[in-house]
């Protein structure tokens, strides 16, 4: 449990410094910054956070089993264990939302 605390804290850390428009801007030096890639990354986030609090984070939305935890250290907004994720095509949240209409 203190594990899932310590990465729901990361989570909540990463999400508020995308949300920074500024700071996100003055790390890479660019108005891109705020594009496309936030918008799903603080999508990703807020999708771990509420699985977090529905008691559903480290578990696999494919096949049910945990996610590694060496796995959630390195992508805590991860939604799949390793073995679906390389599974899955690569597409993006947005981009599945457009072939979806």
């Amino acid at each position: 449990m203190p594990e899932i605390e310590a990465l729901e804290q990361s989570l909540r850390a990463q999400r508020a410094r995308l949300a920074d428009p500024m700071g996100a801007q003055s790390r890479l030096g660019s108005s891109t910054a705020t594009g496309h890639g936030n918008v799903e990354e603080v999508a990703d986030i807020d999708a771990a956070l509420m699985r977090i609090v529905d008691g559903r984070y480290g578990k696999c939305l494919a096949c049910g089993h945990s996610i590694a935890i060496a796995r959630l250290r390195l992508l805590p907004a991860t939604d799949f264990c390793f073995r679906c994720a390389r599974r899955r095509p690569r597409v993006s949240r947005v981009d599945a939302a457009r072939i979806a209409r």
